[in-house]
């Protein structure tokens, strides 16, 4: 779940999308099993942490053979994602 105002159009979010930031991603892993991951999202000194862990585990087997792809979408009407 992302925090209150973490990230979106205009500067009543922390994170304001219409201007440039950084993301980082980091795998966290305990005893070479894949446990989870924390997303971070960096603006000039505005920080927010996504994270993820608790049903991750059962990925580790899959993730070896994925290749991580990130990719970022916007529309107004995002239907046509469904056809």
């Amino acid at each position: 779940m992302r925090p209150v105002n973490a990230y979106g159009k205009g500067t009543s979010y922390r994170i304001n999308t219409e201007e440039p930031f950084h993301v980082k991603m980091n795998f966290h892993e305990q005893s070479d099993q894949f446990v989870g991951y924390t997303l971070t999202l960096s603006q000039q000194d505005s920080n927010v942490e996504i994270s993820a862990g608790s049903c991750a585990g059962s990925m580790t087997e899959d993730i070896k053979n994925m290749a991580l792809v990130l990719s970022s979408w916007e529309a107004d009407d995002l239907n046509w994602m469904q056809n």
